[in-house]
């Protein structure tokens, strides 16, 4: 019999453990002459009490590398770029109103240069040029890194032994698929195991690493109750934080998860399952 595989991931599920509701628009400015409009101040500034993030994913990597921007404290609505300001990219949320409850909500868009340098990327909603927060994306010369190792197979750190990543690896395209067994919260509202699915992964430093997104599907079911598990349709898929593989050689790898907000939470040393 095969071992489960599990790193406990407390310090992101700490951080994404808020629920809340879309802070709506500030008030409109008064008519009095000296009540001036505040132009620079945002009408969105949080979401229950946390910042809004922004964060692009690789932050560095080569030319022609596609990356994933993503808005942490959003709601998975539309968003609008705006390359009109050199230097800067623009992300624009367009809300509509509607916002899933639980963890901090997230929305994501695709983005891919190849202009050499660092861009300044912002994010503003519709009408109002305040910047409610922004990062950076740097894109090197050269052509886009491939991987120097086939990632394929059952990897765990020995250390947490009980859980684990299994990583699919398309050596035609060298897209990189992956699903990571944990477990979470003791209590609700996510008791027992968690999986989670790392995507949009992408080669960084020659090939020797991996960037991408660790995204959980999760779903709740009054049938389930008595097995505690069943197959059934997600009721949402959100974004809950960054993750960065390097290679040390072909069986041997560090993982690194960190939170929505950049913060490092725990570093794991792979092993591959060598049957």
């Amino acid at each position: 019999m095969h071992r489960h595989f599990s790193y406990f991931l407390q310090g992101l599920s700490a951080a994404l453990a808020m629920t809340g509701v879309l802070l709506g628009t500030s008030v409109a400015a008064s008519n009095d002459p000296q009540t001036p409009h505040e132009a620079t101040k945002p009408g969105f500034t949080s979401y229950s009490g946390a910042p809004w993030v922004i964060n692009v994913v690789p932050r560095s990597a080569p030319a022609g590398t596609p990356r994933t921007i993503v808005v942490a404290g959003s709601c998975p609505n539309r968003f609008v770029l705006d390359e009109s300001v050199a230097g800067t990219l623009a992300v624009r949320l367009q809300p509509d109103g509607t916002c899933p409850p639980g963890p901090i909500p997230t929305g994501s868009v695709s983005y891919t240069t190849n202009a050499v340098g660092t861009l300044r990327v912002v994010l503003q909603f519709p009408s109002d040029p305040a910047v409610v927060a922004e990062t950076t994306m740097v894109t090197t010369a050269g052509s886009r890194s491939r991987s120097n190792f086939n990632m394929s197979g059952m990897w765990y750190d020995p250390a947490t032994d009980g859980s684990g990543i299994s990583f699919h690896h398309n050596s035609t395209t060298d897209s990189v698929f992956g699903t990571w067994f944990m477990y979470g919260l003791t209590t609700a509202p996510r008791p027992g195991s968690r999986w989670f699915s790392l995507q949009g992964m992408q080669w960084v430093d020659n090939g020797s690493a991996l960037e991408g997104l660790a995204l959980e599907a999760t779903a709740r079911s009054a049938q389930c109750e008595l097995a505690r598990s069943c197959p059934r349709g997600a009721d949402s898929i959100g974004y809950r934080g960054r993750v960065r593989v390097s290679l040390t050689d072909a069986n041997n790898a560090r993982i690194e998860a960190f939170d929505v907000f950049g913060t490092s939470v725990f570093v794991s040393n792979l092993k591959r399952l060598v049957f």
